[in-house]
C-alpha cells in the first residue's frame, strides 16, 4: 500500500488570531421569560495618542463624483398655478360646478393666508411698538427720579446752610 505508515492521526490547532487590545469579562444575560446566562464580553481597549503623532489611516480620500447638470430639462415649470389645479382637476372628471367650487375655494384659502400674514405682521409692529414705548418710557422716568434726586440734594444743601 503505501510506504509511510502514520497511524497516528494529530489533532490539528485551531485558527485563532492574537487578541491585542482587546480585554473578556463574563456577564450575565437575563431574558424576558425568567432565563439568565453567563456570557463572555470582549471590549476594545482605547489607543491614546498624542496630539504631536500623525495618526497614519489606510483609507484614500477621494473627491466626490459631482453629477454634470443637464443642458436641457425635461419639462418646463408653468408659471400660473391654473393650468397646473385644472389639468389635475380635470383629470378625475369633476362637473364644471365642481372645478369652480374648487377654484374658489383654493382663491379663499389664498386670501384668508394673506389675512392671516397680514395679522401676524401688525400684531408684531405693535408688539414693537408697545416695546419701544415702554422702554423710553422707563427711559424718562429714570432721567426724571435723577433730577428729582439733584433737587432734594440742592435743598438739603441749602437747609444745611442756612443752619
Amino acid at each position: 500500500m503505501s510506504e509511510n505508515n502514520n497511524d497516528k492521526i494529530t489533532a490539528k490547532k485551531t485558527l485563532t488570531l492574537k487578541r491585542t487590545g482587546l480585554e473578556t469579562s463574563m456577564v450575565k444575560q437575563n431574558f424576558s421569560h425568567g432565563r439568565t446566562k453567563a456570557v463572555v464580553v470582549e471590549t476594545k481597549r482605547r489607543k491614546i495618542t498624542r496630539p504631536d503623532e500623525k495618526v497614519e489611516t489606510s483609507l484614500s480620500i477621494t473627491k466626490p463624483h459631482v453629477a454634470q447638470p443637464r443642458s436641457k430639462p425635461r419639462f418646463e415649470e408653468k408659471a400660473t398655478s391654473k393650468p397646473i389645479a385644472q389639468k389635475s382637476v380635470t383629470q378625475s372628471n369633476l362637473s364644471s360646478a365642481e372645478i369652480e367650487a374648487r377654484f374658489r375655494a383654493l382663491e379663499e384659502a389664498k386670501i384668508q393666508e394673506q389675512i392671516t400674514r397680514q395679522q401676524a405682521e401688525e400684531k408684531e409692529r405693535r408688539a414693537k411698538e408697545r416695546e419701544e414705548s415702554l422702554r423710553l418710557q422707563a427711559a424718562q422716568e429714570k432721567q426724571n427720579s435723577k433730577t428729582i434726586n439733584t433737587l432734594l440734594y440742592k435743598l438739603k444743601l441749602s437747609l444745611l446752610q442756612s443752619l
